[in-house]
């Protein structure tokens, strides 16, 4: 069962290494739209300040699941946020959710499921150190054993990215006495390993189906921009192009007059 699932990232994870879901929560309905079409188990759209663990588990049934996974909203958490802004009181009540969700999560079954995880941003450690305390807390005092660390999703999964996350793992004693291992570390994949065996992309039209798949297309771009592209130096950027093809400030654009348009398609804004 996840509780804040999103869209069902890790549920799909849970999934994919064998896991039955029976379950996912999150507040937002588009979310749990997506979270059924992506997973196909059953999603609720609640917020967890409205509803307590007797909604939860009448949403669910008696079945109680085996492990819940929580990832509590991490803006209040990450350093994308200015700290002065992380003490608001709106942020203060958004970093409750994560106690609230393991305390859902304790309360919800009468049998205490053998294994509650929470996933976060690493700097949780540090600005929501007083829920990890409290959580910890509560969850040794319901008979678990409690271990924080974090890891590189990208190392565990053979990945072509960097990802560092943090993780907060939970065991009930009684029924899980064994110790739960950390998985294998492998080393990041280049970019071209993961997309080397797609074809080239291509631009394609409306409607019609990319030849990689749809995540896999080529934007369709004026001559000129082309030629923008061919001539800027390995390691350079648009400020390094030749006068005669440089390209020209636009007023009402971000970063000065050179960033993204988010009116009109790039093959209208050449010239």
């Amino acid at each position: 069962l996840t509780l804040f699932s999103g869209l069902g990232g890790g549920a799909l994870g849970f999934q994919s290494a064998g896991f039955e879901l029976i379950g996912g929560f999150d507040n937002n309905a588009e979310a749990i739209e997506d979270y059924r079409m992506l997973t196909g188990s059953p999603g609720h759209c609640v917020d967890l300040f409205e509803a307590g663990p007797t909604k939860i588990r009448d949403l669910v049934g008696p079945r109680r699941p085996d492990v819940i996974f929580t990832s509590p909203p991490c803006v209040g958490f990450s350093g994308c946020l200015p700290e002065k802004n992380a003490k608001t009181k709106r942020y203060k009540k958004l970093n409750s959710l994560a106690e609230l969700g393991i305390f859902v999560a304790l309360e919800a079954w009468e049998e205490k499921p053998p294994i509650i995880l929470l996933e976060n941003v690493p700097r949780i450690m540090s600005r929501g150190r007083e829920w990890l305390d409290a959580i910890s807390e509560m969850l040794r005092s319901y008979g678990y054993a409690v271990t924080e660390s974090t890891h590189d999703c990208g190392e565990l999964g053979q990945l072509a990215q960097s990802r560092r996350r943090f993780l907060l793992l939970a065991r009930h004693i009684e029924q899980v006495p064994e110790f739960i291992y950390e998985p294998s570390v492998h080393e990041l994949l280049g970019v071209g390993e993961v997309i080397g065996e797609l074809p080239i992309p291509l631009p394609v039209d409306d409607g019609e189906d990319a030849p990689g798949g749809e995540m896999h297309r080529l934007d369709k771009l004026s001559p000129l921009n082309w030629l923008r592209l061919a001539l800027i130096p390995a390691g350079g950027d648009w400020r390094d192009l030749p006068e005669e093809v440089a390209v020209r400030q636009r007023p009402g654009r971000h970063n000065g007059g050179f960033g993204v348009s988010r009116r009109r398609p790039s093959q209208e804004l050449s010239g």
